[in-house]
């Protein structure tokens, strides 16, 4: 019998900042990994923030305080993956990089090992994503980001959840029973669930509308909601 040969996944796209100048240097093994292609950002461009949109993650090197490398990503409007590298006596704030949504923190120079676990996130993360084919959204249940193309929003807990649940039941409407079921669970009590219930209806529409989707949700009148077929513009 001929064994069959694993297919070797596409490696994944990492947006790299260097916010020192020995970034070369402090990148390491994540240099020449085949698991890995880098792309190299140049800040001049007004754009590149874009660029970075559709990579798998970006990476922050810096020489300095791991949070402010963080804080310059996320100010700049960066909504995937942030991870951070930083000199080694800079990571007793390490736990805090992290609770401030950076996905790693790690010391430089990478080694192989800080590849292999990077790797092992940006998959697992990749591996979530929701799309929905007719809007064309991505939606990522870690970060509670849906992205269109180069643009993308965030959501609160339960908006993302409102969202999911009508994406998850495509092409049929969903009562509103249902909706409210899924997000505050069976128990939930009726009339005060429903209420609360239009409030985050109208709140994903108001994000979504963000990224052109005005139209996305609809309602259906004394039932529930359903998501648009086509661009839902």
């Amino acid at each position: 019998m001929t064994a069959i040969a694993e297919e070797t996944p596409p490696p994944l796209a990492v947006f790299v900042l260097k916010r020192s100048l020995s970034g070369e240097r402090a990148l390491g093994a994540l240099s020449n990994d085949p698991r890995v292609e880098l792309v190299e950002a140049d800040e001049k461009k007004t754009n590149w923030v874009s660029g970075a949109q559709r990579s798998s993650a970006v990476l922050v090197v810096t020489a300095s305080d791991p949070m402010g490398a963080l804080l310059f990503a996320l100010t700049a409007g960066v909504t995937v993956p942030i991870l951070v590298a930083a000199p080694r006596k800079m990571m007793a704030g390490k736990k805090d990089v992290l609770d401030a949504g950076a996905t790693a923190c790690l010391a430089t120079p990478l080694t192989r090992a800080d590849v292999t676990r990077v790797v092992k996130l940006l998959t697992k993360q990749a591996t979530g994503l929701s799309v929905d084919a007719e809007l064309h959204l991505v939606l990522d249940p870690i970060g509670r980001v849906v992205r269109l193309h180069d643009k993308s929003v965030k959501l609160s807990g339960r908006e993302f959840a409102v969202l999911y649940c009508l994406t998850s039941r495509r092409g049929r409407p969903v009562s509103a029973y249902d909706v409210m079921a899924y997000v505050w669970g069976e128990r939930s009590e009726r009339k005060k669930t429903r209420e609360i219930l239009d409030v985050y209806i109208h709140s994903v529409r108001q994000k979504l509308k963000k990224l052109g989707l005005s139209k996305a949700i609809q309602t259906v009148r004394g039932y529930g909601y359903t998501l648009a077929s086509g661009n839902g513009r």
